[in-house]
């Protein structure tokens, strides 16, 4: 068995979770009323969340010393993290699952192969080859076909 398959079946099982994810907050933001307060609940119940599954794996919290060792730019995370759960708030019952999804996607992957290609953000540096390139374009072909289907 290929030793990255647990991986890619984790990664493909957090991907199905994000369409779930839009409904649920754009429902939570119809009876809120805000995008911005429906993704600060979502938030607030995901940071209690990944506090309990710290604590239930024993992994308890960072030390001081840890946290003071961090770089300035790695805090702003959460601020990625809000951003996105806010675009999908408001685009999602707009757009649709599937295209707002596919829009997200298309998104990810175009960043990606600019992190990739640079080495950026810690990740291993890749570069950028035709065949990548021929896979990006097939991703924006996908949105573009999904939303000539939308529109039809």
């Amino acid at each position: 068995m290929d030793p990255k398959l647990p991986f890619a079946l984790l990664a493909l099982l957090g991907g199905a979770a994000l369409p779930v994810q839009i409904g649920i907050n754009g429902s939570l933001r119809q009876v809120i009323g805000s995008a911005m307060q429906a993704a600060t609940i979502s938030f607030s119940v995901g940071a209690l969340a990944g506090l309990a599954a710290s604590l239930l794996m024993r992994e308890g919290l960072p030390s001081p010393e840890r946290l003071f060792q961090t770089a300035g730019w790695m805090w702003i995370g959460g601020f990625f993290g809000v951003f996105y759960v806010w675009t999908t708030i408001v685009t999602g019952p707009k757009l649709g699952a599937l295209l707002a999804v596919s829009l997200v996607i298309a998104g990810q992957v175009l960043m990606s192969v600019a992190l990739d290609h640079f080495g950026a953000l810690g990740f291993p540096q890749s570069s950028v080859s035709p065949l990548k390139l021929f896979g990006v374009g097939c991703v924006i072909l996908g949105v573009v076909v999904i939303g000539y289907a939308k529109a039809a």
